[in-house]
């Protein structure tokens, strides 16, 4: 089984993906699901909620990166049991930017966006320390700095297990025996 995410990651393709794994587990449970990622932007809510999903999925998830990957992306990315990227995958690791739709509000709002903002880049700075086994100190220091990693570096990182020239594809399907008309597929 597989999957694909390549969208921009906020509540909407967080909620289909969800969706999407809660019917497959039920269908195939424990069948091996293989998510291919190449994401440029979202929304860190979003990201935090799909890794903690993914992290709960019994199934065993093998992430596949191709493109791009900045740190939204990157969370669901990491949650795989088994991370390869395809060689010339960029990963960035950076901030975020915030947008407050509100013109006029009270500085408590403001004050209370902002803090949530924060406790949620810490946590994902912390995901990917804890992914990669890095210190955080380190994964702050390269978030701060707007760093963008090469495959041979992400590697170096430990933000994937290996790199691959080609698309790692799923395994032909053994053909179904049907009584009636013998082999199928």
């Amino acid at each position: 089984m597989w999957y694909s995410l390549s969208k921009h990651l906020n509540e909407h393709t967080a909620d289909d993906l969800i969706g999407w794994f809660l019917h497959q587990m039920s269908v195939e449970p424990q069948t091996p699901i293989k998510l291919y990622i190449s994401c440029g932007s979202g929304e860190n809510r979003a990201s935090i909620r799909v890794y903690d999903f993914l992290k709960g999925v019994p199934n065993p998830i093998e992430t596949i990166a191709y493109g791009q990957m900045i740190s939204p992306g990157m969370l669901a990315f990491l949650a795989g049991d088994k991370k390869t990227a395809l060689q010339n995958t960029s990963f960035v690791l950076m901030g975020s930017f915030y947008t407050y739709e509100e013109s006029q509000a009270q500085v408590g709002t403001y004050e209370s966006a902002l803090k949530l903002n924060k406790m949620e880049e810490d946590r994902m700075m912390d995901i990917i320390a804890k992914e990669t086994n890095q210190d955080v100190t380190k994964i702050r220091e390269l978030w701060k700095e707007g760093t963008v990693l090469t495959t041979e570096q992400a590697k170096e990182l430990g933000l994937i297990h290996s790199i691959s020239n080609t698309l790692p594809l799923l395994a032909p399907q053994p053909a179904k025996e049907n009584k009636s008309e013998g082999l199928i597929n």
